[in-house]
């Protein structure tokens, strides 16, 4: 399990990490869940899974800014600081 998340642009041990009363989640009731397998510090299926969030971010009409490479960035960090 991890101990290091990213939320809201910083990374956090998981037990500061705290989600604000704004976010779209408590006001509309939605959002996207994707789990990305690691396998040896790697992603597994990143393509497949990066496909398959982008459809349900766009399904929810979630606008969304960051592109593939920092999102892609963003997960090989929280791989790399939990020691994955």
């Amino acid at each position: 399990m991890s101990k290091i998340s990213f939320v809201n642009g910083n990374y956090l041990f998981n037990h500061k990490a705290r989600i604000s009363i704004n976010d779209r989640s408590f006001h509309f009731s939605d959002a996207v869940y994707e789990v990305i397998p690691v396998f040896n510090y790697k992603l597994i299926f990143w393509k497949e899974h990066y496909n398959r969030l982008r459809k349900s971010i766009n399904h929810l009409n979630i606008n969304y800014y960051d592109g593939e490479k920092i999102l892609k960035f963003k997960c090989n960090q929280i791989i790399e600081k939990n020691n994955m």
